[in-house]
């Protein structure tokens, strides 16, 4: 991750569908900074989203993927906390994200 949001890569929705496919390890994570969130802080100035393969997968109606919403602290995430939400589709993960990351105007 970077310092700044002319140096932070914005991804496409497919880029981000990709990542999230790719995780295959239970509690792998990938990241992405957001605009639009409940967060702070981040070159995108709206915190971060942690998704993360559910380390608890294999328990009974259990999510494959969890989110969780936090804070930046110039370029490092704070831990995360509570689980924002599950989801078993990284396409509609992928569609979440991707209308919270972006490059805010006026920065």
């Amino acid at each position: 991750m970077t310092t700044t949001n002319e140096e932070a890569k914005v991804f496409t929705k497919q880029e981000i569908q990709a990542q999230i496919e790719a995780l295959k390890e239970l509690g792998s994570t990938v990241s992405f900074y957001l605009a639009g969130s409940s967060a702070s802080g981040g070159p995108f100035g709206r915190g971060a989203v942690i998704i993360e393969v559910n380390p608890n997968l294999l328990g009974k109606k259990q999510k494959k993927y969890n989110t969780y919403i936090v804070n930046v602290d110039g370029t490092q995430l704070q831990p995360k906390g509570e689980v924002f939400f599950g989801s078993d589709k990284p396409k509609d993960l992928a569609s979440w994200v991707k209308d919270r990351h972006y490059k805010p105007t006026g920065r």
